[in-house]
């Protein structure tokens, strides 16, 4: 008697992949500019960017350990997305507040503040991470 070997072809792991891009794009972030007074720049690594980092790092570690559920993945993920959000406000507070400080004297009407590109970054690489283990853990459950 003859045994048949059929092939199981793998599961397609685009939403895997996509977490794993919008990781390195929170990486990315951390290390960009997130917020700006004329010419005094911060970055993400003088705040808040550091747990962004650590988080982006513990995700690529979930994604590359299979063991490891595709949801510890996606509330990380959310996490830095919460992060992202409350640090535009928080940017924005401060700015405000600098902005109010020198209102009185010769250069504030010249002080310029700006939420920078570094905070817009870690936000899409973090909703990417939920979008992309949302998928993935969809495409797994259905067989």
């Amino acid at each position: 008697m003859e045994t048949k070997v059929t092939h199981v072809p793998p599961k397609k792991q685009y939403g895997r992949y996509a977490a794993i891009l919008g990781a390195v794009l929170v990486a990315v972030g951390a290390f960009l500019p997130w917020g700006k007074v004329n010419d005094v720049i911060t970055t993400g690594m003088d705040g808040d960017g550091i747990i962004t980092l650590v988080g982006a790092i513990l995700v690529l570690i979930a994604l590359f350990i299979r063991k490891i559920p595709l949801w510890v993945s996606m509330i990380i993920g959310l996490v830095i997305v919460a992060i992202g959000i409350a640090q535009t406000f928080s940017i924005s507070q401060k700015i405000d507040e600098i902005k109010s400080i020198f209102a009185s004297s010769l250069i504030g009407p010249n002080i310029n503040g700006r939420i920078d590109f570094g905070v817009y970054l870690t936000i899409l690489g973090s909703t990417i991470i939920v979008f992309g283990t949302l998928i993935q853990w969809i495409k797994n459950r259905k067989k």
